[in-house]
């Protein structure tokens, strides 16, 4: 992966996810749950009235949800809310399912 960040640099192309290791992806998607923890609800809390508006329930759509680590966290934060991961990878969408279902948070009907 890093490999190739100089040469799509200079050209603008880009490495789509699906095109990555399974492994790659697994390894990714193990060093942003630090990131959720700081973010999900102490980051999003310095944003005056977020966490309320989202304690009362909504939607949220994770448009690069991943392997699913902030849904989890957010659906744990806001159970109001009903929440919708959605990526461009369909190996990251299912990890992301699995972890969401082993989190019992999971309707998968959609």
């Amino acid at each position: 992966m890093f490999g190739h960040f100089e040469a799509n640099l200079a050209s603008g192309e880009r490495l789509w996810w699906d095109e990555c290791n399974p492994d790659w992806i697994a390894g990714v998607a193990g060093t942003g749950t630090p990131f959720y923890t700081r973010l999900i609800p102490g980051g999003l809390g310095q944003v005056p009235g977020l966490t309320e508006r989202l304690a009362a329930g909504g939607l949220i759509v994770d448009s690069a949800c991943g392997a699913g680590a902030g849904l989890v966290r957010l659906a744990q934060h806001f159970p109001a809310c009903r929440l919708v991961g959605v990526d461009g990878d369909a190996h990251s969408i299912e990890l992301a399912r699995a972890r969401v279902a082993e989190a019992g948070l999971a309707d998968l009907s959609g």
